[in-house]
């Protein structure tokens, strides 16, 4: 009995020295650092001071952390992570701390040796802070650092050709960088004189700058040793401001993002400015002056059921001189929303969109009434202060605010009557308004156009199919008012 006391007394010592090991060193959710794969990059520069660059540490998770390794690497870095940079040269022993992966020192010799390690902090179970750490990436730099080049840059539309020129001893490869926030980022790397670099807001070999700060880049010839390449001097920075590396395609184009509601879209080009043009009888009227931007979307609104549209932007200098033009043409969608409809004859007025519902009471012949939705074969309207549905095959409607601009519009009998006999002019007639006509064009030069809704569905199609070969049907009359017919005779 004493002796499995002892036993158990034991075991749980035991069991409680583990727990106690387990919460010191157990971070919950932590996860240790991880260096990237690539090589330390020693920069020397002319004054004797030496940048040190290396693989950004990214976080290595537990088997049950939810990120595969290609979603970890896109995620940032976390707000803790550090770096500790040791390096010895000439007998002494520096240690530099980072939150970036890169540091510079002054006053250094080679040969050098390097130790660097990432670090993240976390709380364990008892509370206390404790530190993740990375493996040590070392390496020992021992040989002589190759000269500067002489390099030229030429941007491009979407690029940047890079050249140089080598004195003394030809190195064993070129590294580009660029310098981002005080910072050397290595770019490329190359075994010839020259790159060709693509630049891009994404996924290219360069990101393109913004317009507060230009593109930095210079070339360091190298050395390649073990887990290390030895860049001597930067070559001279080449600066190139966004504008040099933007083309001249506007890619202007126009989406529908709901029935009738447009929105322009064009890319960014070289250019100081844009225009956004509009096209009418009188030629191009300027809409909006627009700055320089990454991307463009312009909001048009909801536009007439059937309207033709032409659009352009251009792009300018400061000048005024045109760098780049693009047109945007097209019809809007024809639908009866909003527009006016009046019954052809006495109609009940229902709840809903059904014969059956509640009726509402009736709506006069020839009362104007304005689509607010469609449904079947019925529009709902508002009369008298009641929202209801009246049957759309018994209504007029205004054919210039549904079938839009696919028709021209002159009712002649509003204005100036061209009715004649042989030719002959017929008096109280010929070049006259008719009576019943008064009020069919209206204060703008416009016409009031009633055509049966049905109908007008049937006319769209014919309208659009003679669009397609090259014609235009121009409509003259469309309804007659008995007033006027009788008027007539």
């Amino acid at each position: 009995m004493n002796r499995t006391l002892k036993f158990a007394g034991a075991a749980a010592v035991v069991l409680a020295a583990l727990a106690l090991a387990t919460a010191y060193f157990y971070i919950p959710g932590g996860i240790r650092p991880s260096f990237e794969e690539g090589e330390i990059h020693v920069l020397l520069d002319s004054g004797g001071t030496m940048e040190f660059t290396w693989p950004e540490a990214r976080l290595e998770g537990p088997a049950e952390h939810p990120e595969t390794p290609e979603e970890a690497a896109e995620l940032p870095p976390p707000a803790n992570l550090s770096y500790r940079l040791e390096v010895g040269s000439g007998g002494q022993r520096l240690t530099f701390t980072s939150a970036v992966p890169s540091t510079a020192c002054a006053a250094l010799e080679l040969p050098l040796e390097l130790r660097i390690q990432a670090a993240v902090e976390g709380k364990n179970l008892l509370g206390l802070t404790r530190t993740l750490t990375s493996r040590t990436l070392t390496v020992t730099v021992d040989q002589p650092a190759p000269s500067a080049p002489e390099a030229v840059g030429s941007p491009g539309p979407g690029s940047l050709s890079l050249s140089w020129k080598q004195t003394g001893r030809l190195p064993e490869l070129y590294e580009i960088f660029t310098l981002e926030d005080g910072v050397f980022r290595h770019t490329a790397s190359t075994q010839e004189r020259q790159a060709d670099l693509s630049v891009r807001k994404n996924g290219g070999d360069l990101v393109l700058p913004g317009y507060d700060r230009p593109l930095e880049v210079h070339v360091r010839a190298g050395v390649r040793g073990e887990g290390y390449i030895l860049c001597g001097p930067a070559s001279n920075l080449i600066r190139v401001e966004r504008q040099d590396l933007l083309g001249d395609d506007l890619n202007l184009t126009y989406q529908e993002t709901e029935p009738r509601v447009f929105t322009l879209e064009w890319d960014e080009t070289r250019g100081e400015y844009y225009e956004l043009q509009e096209w009418s009888e009188e030629g191009w009227t300027l809409l909006e002056t627009l700055d320089p931007a990454e991307s463009f979307a312009y909001d048009l609104g909801r536009l007439g059921s059937g309207s033709h549209h032409r659009f352009q932007v251009v792009a300018k200098d400061g000048n005024g001189t045109v760098r780049s033009s693009e047109e945007a043409e097209f019809f809007a969608s024809a639908d009866p929303l909003y527009a006016t409809v009046w019954p052809i004859i006495e109609q009940s007025f229902y709840e809903q969109a059904d014969k059956d519902s509640a009726s509402l009471g009736k709506i006069p012949g020839g009362t104007a009434l304005c689509v607010l939705e469609e449904s079947g074969d019925w529009f709902q309207v508002r009369y008298k202060d009641q929202y209801g549905w009246v049957d759309s095959r018994f209504c007029m409607i205004n054919l210039p605010e549904y079938v839009g601009d696919h028709c021209a519009y002159d009712i002649t009998n509003s204005y100036r009557s061209v009715f004649k006999v042989h030719e002959n002019p017929i008096a109280l007639i010929t070049d006259q308004v008719i009576q019943g006509f008064e009020h069919i064009q209206t204060e703008d030069g416009q016409f009031l156009v009633p055509y049966l809704y049905p109908s007008s569905k049937k006319l769209l199609s014919a309208a659009q199919a003679a669009e397609a070969d090259g014609f235009r049907l121009k409509i003259y009359e469309a309804f007659r008012p008995n007033e006027a017919t009788r008027f007539l005779y």
